[in-house]
């Protein structure tokens, strides 16, 4: 999914990866409603096909993927020539130490806890723009 929004500026592209179709939703209007394109998708191996043909500005990430984690993904972002530096968010439930530190060291730089908020994502945004 691409969404432009006319007459705004929507100079970041952002790459969600979400299985869950409630929350990716909301992430999309929420990146949407702060002026951003987005393109969305709900695997780890669809978002390695995305990382091949786009270049994103920023990535959010859930941690537990039908078919990966974000461990993975974003060891696969920073293996990627042309993302190497493209910040990487980590939305999860599971916010336990573990999980978080595992994240980090595979390269995410920053972990929200689920649910997700608007609020969230402008600040989010505001720090990385």
């Amino acid at each position: 999914m691409t969404t432009d929004l006319a007459g705004m500026d929507c100079r970041r592209l952002v790459l969600v990866v979400e299985s869950d179709s409630v929350v990716r939703h909301l992430l999309i209007q929420h990146l949407e409603a702060n002026g951003c394109a987005v393109h969305a998708t709900a695997s780890a191996r669809e978002a390695a096909e995305k990382l091949n043909s786009s270049v994103y500005d920023l990535i959010f990430t859930e941690s537990h993927l039908n078919d990966g984690n974000g461990d993975q993904l974003a060891r696969a972002v920073r293996s990627h020539p042309q993302h190497r530096k493209t910040p990487i968010i980590a939305v999860s439930a599971d916010d336990s130490t573990e999980t978080v530190d595992s994240l980090l060291k595979a390269g995410v730089n920053h972990f929200v806890a689920k649910p997700v908020f608007r609020v969230q994502i402008r600040a989010i945004l505001d720090i990385i723009f």
